[in-house]
């Protein structure tokens, strides 16, 4: 997840960097919708790796369920604004990547051990009375 806002967070830096020359190329994607989803997608991400680091009980399911909303948006975003043949005939790979490792995180999220762990960071310690 850290890697997921950091690459996140490089394309909004990158597109701000080369705004200029960006802006001066025919594009099916706005440079700004671009730059806009790399900083929303990278602080989300941000957020949703301190969760897990820190093993706060929301962000097991919440890992999920942003992973599967990102595979979407990424899809979403190949299949609106690619134009050419060769652009199109790579979704369907996509897409089978995206199940594959959507169902990587989610067997990854739900083994015991990390379950175990995310529910019993917060737990109160019984307490010994005398």
């Amino acid at each position: 997840m850290f890697l997921l806002s950091g690459v996140s967070l490089a394309r909004a830096g990158v597109g701000i960097a080369r705004w200029p020359m960006l802006m001066s190329l025919p594009e099916t994607l706005p440079t700004q919708v671009s730059i806009g989803l790399g900083a929303v997608w990278g602080i989300v991400w941000a957020i949703e790796s301190w969760g897990l680091w820190t093993l706060r009980s929301w962000a097991r399911p919440a890992g999920f369920a942003l992973f599967v909303l990102y595979q979407i948006a990424i899809l979403g975003e190949q299949a609106v604004f690619a134009h050419g043949l060769y652009e199109r005939g790579l979704i369907p790979g996509a897409i089978v990547t995206s199940i594959l490792l959507s169902g990587l995180v989610a067997f990854g999220l739900t083994r015991p051990l990390i379950r175990h762990a995310f529910t019993s960071a917060h737990e109160e310690p019984p307490l010994h009375g005398g």
